[in-house]
Formats: C-alpha cells, structure tokens, sequence
C-alpha cells in the first residue's frame, strides 16, 4: 500500500515540528516528498504516514512493529483522557524526550488526528 502524496503532504501540514520551520524550509521538505511512498503490502496508508513523518522529523526507527506498537498505546491514551504530556512521557521506543514527542506529533498526525488539540493543552 501507499499514499498518496497529497493526502501526505495534508497531514504533514498538521505536523506541529513542521509548522515551526520557515516556509521556504517546508516547502523544500515538501518538494522532496515522492508522488508515492511504499512500504509493503501489509502496510497501512496511516503506517506509511506514520513513517514517512519521523523519517522527516529525523528519527531512526529501529523497530517498526514496536513504534507502530507505542503510536497505538499513545492514541487510546490519549482518547481515554490520558494528557499529551503524560501519554507521550510513557511513549516506550527507546529515544529521549525530544524523539519521544517527535513520535508522539507523528502518531497523532497519522492515526488519531482528532487528538490533536491535546498537543496545545498540554
């Protein structure tokens, strides 16, 4: 499965990370992002959007299961009331705080957008 650049290029747009870059810079990010981005058979388009944003966001992933794993504990924390600050601080895919929230943006760009106000309340 793939996705779609434009639907891509619409999620990344929510991406806070991104949002703080100049707009020359986002473009330029942007432009780099090919019309279809495959990751096998099995893959979802959420886990190819996941993906795709922490590979912008600099992070390495080392285990896909294991971060698709933490996104999806993020996500029902989040939805069951959990705050953003304590959901992402429990975010389990061995990285610091910084990648830990660079995975959490990325997690709920790509599978639990309605949670992003919680990203502004903390």
């Amino acid at each position: 499965a793939s996705i779609s650049r434009r639907k891509f290029v619409g999620q990344l747009a929510t991406l806070p990370l991104l949002a703080l870059l100049p707009a020359a810079l986002q473009a330029q990010i942007i432009s780099k992002i090919p019309p279809t981005s495959p990751f096998g058979a099995d893959s979802t388009a959420e886990d190819s959007t996941f993906f795709e944003m922490l590979d912008i966001a600099g992070v390495t992933v080392t285990d896909k299961p294991r971060f698709v794993a933490a996104a999806a504990k993020l996500c029902a924390a989040l939805k069951s009331g959990t705050s953003y600050t304590d959901a992402t601080s429990a975010v389990d895919v061995g990285l610091a705080a910084d990648g830990k929230a660079k995975v959490a943006s990325s997690a709920i760009a790509a599978y639990c957008p309605d949670q992003q106000i919680k990203m502004a309340t903390g």
